[in-house]
């Protein structure tokens, strides 16, 4: 894991609050999975964030910095209480980091 992950969790979650189905960075409890990929004009990253309220959602946020210019989004999409990741139809092969995930979780607790 890396400060470009870190940078893109902080992101995602301070967009998140405007998103439908959006959340306060305060709600966040802990992220449980995380996937990413990126160069040098782009990047997506995936999280799996499990909220104080009970709520499981995935937050996605995409970073374009192509010909259009800086393009940034955020997704946000409740997740089923049997789904330990969701399926990202689409995507193609995404590598899921499952393990504790001390560089984010500490993020929440500072």
């Amino acid at each position: 894991m890396n400060y470009r992950h870190q940078q893109a969790f902080l992101q995602a979650v301070t967009l998140a609050r405007d998103e439908p189905n959006g959340f306060a960075a305060g709600e966040v409890m802990m992220v449980e999975a995380m996937w990413g990929s990126f160069d040098a004009e782009w990047s997506v990253f995936g999280f799996v964030v499990a909220l104080v309220t009970g709520r499981r959602v995935y937050l996605q946020i995409i970073d374009d910095y192509g010909d259009a210019g800086h393009i940034e989004e955020a997704l946000v999409l409740d997740m089923l209480a049997s789904e330990r990741v969701p399926s990202l139809q689409g995507l193609g092969a995404v590598k899921w980091h499952t393990d504790a995930l001390p560089e984010l979780n500490e993020l929440i607790a500072a």
